[in-house]
């Protein structure tokens, strides 16, 4: 079956502990059709709110950042870009590939959901994948970035069967000694990720898939028992969000 995915990742943190983590997806896989939007509101108090929404327009990018107006989540903001994008391709067979995008590696945000707002420091990227998720060679995930303060820096690195490091620091890519859950290290220097709050702790399917029922019917156990740890940290004297997902048996990764 034909398989196409198209996911935006937007965040923003405050000053004070307030963190917004937004997703935009479009899917196209055999018959299904679908085009979802979520997006959760952590208060610095520790108190979650989660909207979402079925067909609500992706976000919008022009010369200087990214521009999101989602009337059915009550959703508008707008990222000023601070650092140059990035695009790489970080898996490839045959003409099916995943490209990540890194659209605003650091922005200034002004957001606004509902009837409160947000200032603060945010992130942009987009995953257009021609590969089902789950049949990638991964079997544990990170991811992570530092938005803000005199340091930005951009991680993801993929153990299994075809381990990647991808590390960016302010706006160069370099070779990481080290990506885990607590550091985040190349040459001589590193970014301790000291946690401050978890904000997910789930399996995917009770977590940041839970609000699309028709994917949960049909998507593989691989990817819905995915177990995903989220965290809002301090490193670098700035506020960083950043992750580590474990997958379970690959099912067809090699095929």
């Amino acid at each position: 079956m034909g398989f196409r995915l198209r996911k935006y990742y937007l965040d923003a943190t405050t000053a004070d502990g307030h963190a917004v983590i937004a997703y935009w997806a479009s899917l196209r896989w055999g018959a299904l059709r679908l085009r979802y939007a979520a997006l959760d509101w952590f208060d610095a108090s520790g108190v979650t709110r989660t909207t979402s929404s079925f067909g609500a327009p992706p976000p919008e990018e022009s010369d200087d950042g990214v521009t999101w107006i989602a009337d059915a989540l009550g959703v508008s903001g707008q990222w000023r870009r601070r650092a140059e994008p990035i695009t790489k391709d970080l898996f490839r067979r045959g003409d099916r590939s995943v490209r990540w995008s890194c659209r605003a590696p650091a922005a200034t945000v002004a957001l606004r959901v509902g009837d409160r707002t947000l200032e603060g420091a945010g992130y942009v990227e987009c995953l257009d994948c021609t590969i089902e998720p789950w049949r990638l060679p991964i079997d544990v995930l990170h991811w992570g970035r530092v938005a803000e303060g005199s340091r930005t820096a951009t991680w993801i690195a993929w153990e299994g069967s075809h381990p990647l490091q991808l590390l960016v620091v302010d706006g160069r890519e370099v070779a990481a000694r080290e990506i885990s859950a607590s550091r985040v290290a190349w040459g001589d220097e590193s970014i301790a990720l000291e946690p401050v709050r978890t904000l997910r702790d789930a399996r995917l399917d009770h977590g940041a898939l839970r609000g699309i029922p028709r994917l949960l019917r049909v998507a593989p156990l691989r990817l819905l028992a995915a177990h995903e740890t989220k965290w809002l940290s301090r490193a670098a004297g700035a506020w960083c969000i950043h992750e580590v997902v474990r997958f379970g048996e690959r099912g067809g990764a090699e095929r």
